[in-house]
């Protein structure tokens, strides 16, 4: 609620990718962003909301999966920081 009246937070959102998100994402992010914390969701409430639950949709990655996706990252980080330096010198 904002000034008494229903406020929805993608109202504003004119990204094109903000209309492409998932519907469940959203209505989790609009219960994070409740104003008045008593009616916010507790983390159970937002570790079981169907968003965060439904691997069907959203499958969760594997350690090594993570890893692999860490690893890789940090190979471009280094690669491009290097060729800042080289750059630079």
């Amino acid at each position: 609620m904002v000034n008494n009246r229903s406020y929805d937070f993608w109202d504003g959102q004119e990204s094109p990718a903000a209309a492409t998100l998932d519907p469940d994402f959203k209505n989790l992010v609009e219960v994070l962003l409740m104003n008045n914390p008593a009616v916010r969701p507790t983390l159970a409430d937002v570790l079981g909301h169907v968003w965060m639950t439904d691997n069907a949709k959203f499958p969760v990655a594997t350690d090594a999966e993570c890893l692999a996706m860490y690893e890789e990252r940090f190979k471009l980080t280094d690669t491009f920081h290097h060729a800042q330096t080289e750059a630079l010198e």
